[in-house]
């Protein structure tokens, strides 16, 4: 419940309608709502703004107290046993399992199905707000969007497509939602299993829709040949970042160039200024730190950080970094794409630098790096960022490496001898020609 912005809402239909009818008893409206709010506190004002409301409406005080306690139960609504409904509106909190204090979470589980209870808390509340519908019903929540597009949201909504339980996006961003900013975009959804086509399609309908259809008629990105990597975690990452001064007291071998997500504000790298020490030779393979003197010297000098990680346990090599540093990034060009990005954009990098891990690089075995980037860029990585990536505030995007090898793509052999050399001539006005034949989308220069 809240404070009641919603329930206020809905009583003063209630009343306008039982007006018409000439009726506006409690035994005539008592049957009609119930909420429940956790906080006594929240809880109580919500009743006294319920009293108000309908003291203005002509009840009287003792009727308007009995109606407000009576439609909101001071408890926790995950663990009511459901009853059956014919509407559930409502506006979920927005909180990590991992922020529920553990005794309260062991009693959410022994209720919840295991697929409702990861990621965020809001997912116990859909599955609950289920179980309390009626077949014929219909559930319309305020709610993070988040879940609708990460991978901890997947099962539940395999589980909604199994119940026959549809879900439409009816404002996908809607403007000044809450009394306060909060950090996580949220949609307005309505659930049911009878939903029509009453409302028109947003803009991510309208792209996820495209989106397929491209998918279907050329593949995806790892159907063309591609391959992507999210750069390594490092761990103390800042500790292995190094400046030139200390990579000339370390093996050189041990050194490589590195790029960070402020460096993709241009279309190619030719030279990467920031360097990184990894701990693995050219093969991949993980140092033995007492062939090293000078790299065993500079760790010496950061032991007390590296060995304070949560990854160095069980005798785990104190110096190593989280990921390993494999063969794959040095000698090769790719693409590099930024997880977080108002406007999608992958950039060449020419310098075989090893990215930050908020950076995914892209290998292709068939397509010209330049061709590719430059479709990529002119309106395919925008599709799928429209169509599969939560947005967060500010208007960023969050491109998972799920979303992006979702990417619509042509193999390159499957292309016109001349759409190719359109794609990989200067002519950005060739360009454009081939890429709005190929895709039938307007390509964004």
């Amino acid at each position: 419940m809240g404070d009641g912005s919603i329930v206020l809402e809905a009583v003063k239909r209630l009343l306008s309608y039982y007006r018409k009818l000439g009726r506006t008893t409690v035994e005539d409206l008592q049957k009609h709502i119930v909420g429940f709010e956790f906080h006594s506190e929240t809880a109580s004002g919500c009743q006294r703004r319920l009293m108000e409301l309908l003291c203005s409406h002509g009840l009287s005080s003792s009727e308007s107290e009995r109606l407000a306690h009576e439609w909101v139960v001071t408890g926790d609504f995950l663990l009511q046993t459901p009853g059956k409904v014919t509407h559930v509106v409502a506006n979920p909190p927005y909180l990590r399992w991992s922020k529920i204090p553990q005794s309260l979470s062991r009693q959410y589980r022994e209720c919840i199905p295991q697929m409702a209870a990861r990621g965020d808390i809001a997912l116990a509340f859909m599955e609950r707000m289920l179980c309390w519908l009626r077949p014929t019903g219909s559930l319309v929540a305020l709610i993070n969007d988040r879940w609708m597009y990460n991978q901890y949201g997947h099962e539940f909504l395999l589980y909604c497509i199994d119940e026959g339980w549809k879900i439409a996006v009816l404002d996908a961003r809607p403007e000044q939602p809450f009394v306060r900013n909060v950090g996580a975009y949220a949609a307005i959804i309505r659930v049911g299993k009878q939903l029509g086509n009453e409302h028109p399609p947003n803009e991510r309908a309208t792209a996820a829709a495209l989106h397929i259809s491209l998918l279907t008629k050329y593949g995806s990105l790892e159907t063309a040949g591609c391959k992507i990597q999210v750069g390594p975690a490092l761990g103390a990452g800042k500790t292995f970042l190094i400046s030139a001064g200390e990579a000339e007291k370390i093996e050189p071998d041990l050194v490589r160039s590195y790029v960070s997500r402020e460096d993709l504000n241009t279309d190619s790298i030719t030279n990467a200024n920031k360097l990184v020490v990894v701990p693995y030779d050219l093969m991949g393979r993980l140092i033995a730190i007492e062939d090293y003197d000078l790299f065993r010297e500079w760790a010496a000098q950061h032991e007390v950080a590296l060995k304070a990680r949560s990854i160095v346990s069980n005798g785990t090599d104190w110096w190593r970094t989280i990921d390993g540093v494999g063969t794959q990034w040095h000698g090769t060009r790719k693409l590099l794409i930024p997880e977080l990005s108002r406007q999608p954009k992958a950039v060449l990098d020419e310098t075989a630098s090893i990215p930050s891990h908020s950076i995914y690089a892209l290998w292709s075995k068939e397509w010209p790096l330049e061709a590719l980037q430059r479709v990529l860029n002119g309106g395919l990585l925008t599709l799928t960022a429209k169509a599969k990536a939560p947005m967060l505030s500010g208007g960023w995007f969050r491109l998972y490496k799920r979303f992006l090898v979702q990417t619509p793509l042509p193999r390159w052999q499957g292309l016109s001898e001349e759409n190719q050399q359109r794609l990989l001539s200067e002519s950005k006005k060739c360009q454009a020609r081939a890429f709005e034949q190929i895709f039938n989308l307007p390509y964004e220069l």
